[in-house]
């Protein structure tokens, strides 16, 4: 089972920012982590991940350098910022909630009774 690119969009800053958490990856490599990560149930094509690492870049959430490559041309590493981990730390506590709220909200049948 895959997620609808709508489910992803909504959440795709906090993913982009979870698989940076811990070492910097340029755009092809981000996308290879997400669905290593996720245990392949998100698929994010560079598409996506270009205008979603500008818009974290923008916004100081991440940096970006240029490096050298040993197969290739120069290639754009995204690293969290300071900012950035803070931003994620905000993320995990409000997605723990939200998963909360909706286990509570899926297990009581949203609060209603059943009538028969």
């Amino acid at each position: 089972m895959r997620f609808s690119s709508q489910t992803i969009r909504g959440h795709l800053p906090s993913i982009l920012l979870a698989v940076l958490e811990h070492e910097s990856l340029y755009g092809y490599r981000i996308a290879q982590a997400v669905e290593e990560k996720s245990a392949g149930l998100l698929h994010l094509g560079q598409g996506t991940i270009y205008p979603a690492l500008y818009a974290l870049e923008a916004k100081g959430l991440v940096k970006a350098e240029w490096r050298e490559s040993d197969s290739g041309p120069k290639r754009r590493y995204y690293a969290l910022t300071e900012r950035g981990h803070k931003a994620l730390a905000r993320d995990r506590a409000s997605f723990a909630k939200f998963a909360e709220a909706l286990d509570t909200l899926l297990a009581n049948g949203g609060g209603r009774k059943a009538t028969t």
